[in-house]
């Protein structure tokens, strides 16, 4: 693949991981006046552009994605289609997040301490619970992967 490519009214630039499904960029959105916004874009793999249940279960998790609201937390801030392949523009936020610190540990043979998993469960359960508004038309769905380990920032 070469970067920077462009896609739909973002420019990739560089790519940071891909999984069973979709692809997570580096991108730039460039507007009028010389605005420019990095994100995160998270784009659908070719192979699962026609799959109904699929793009159904991907627009679910930018619905869900789009309600929370945290500090450590990635926003939605687009969501869309670029020729045949749907897409998931997200905050981008610097710094390490959760699943790269996973891997480090996992590789000095040590692990998050217990009382911290515990403060980090219960403060995103607590802020679910509390402060995200709940949609009318959905009930929320525990199969999104909105709160997903390379979505949260350490």
């Amino acid at each position: 693949m070469d970067l920077p490519e462009p896609f739909g009214d973002y420019e990739l630039i560089e790519r940071l991981g891909v999984g069973g499904m979709a692809e997570t960029f580096v991108a730039m959105r460039r507007g009028n006046g010389g605005f420019e916004q990095r994100v995160s874009l998270k784009r659908i793999l070719p192979a699962f552009a026609g799959d109904r249940e699929f793009l159904e279960m991907f627009l679910r998790e930018a619905r869900l994605s789009a309600l929370l609201r945290h500090g450590h937390i990635a926003r939605v801030l687009d969501f869309g289609i670029a020729g045949d392949t749907h897409y998931l523009a997200l905050e981008l936020i610097d710094g390490t997040d959760l699943r790269a610190v996973l891997r480090h540990l996992r590789l000095r043979a040590e692990s998050l301490d217990a009382g911290l998993v515990s403060f980090i469960a219960h403060a995103l359960g607590r802020h679910w619970t509390l402060r995200m508004p709940q949609p009318r038309t959905e009930k929320p769905r525990a199969s999104s992967t909105a709160t997903s380990p390379h979505r949260m920032s350490c």
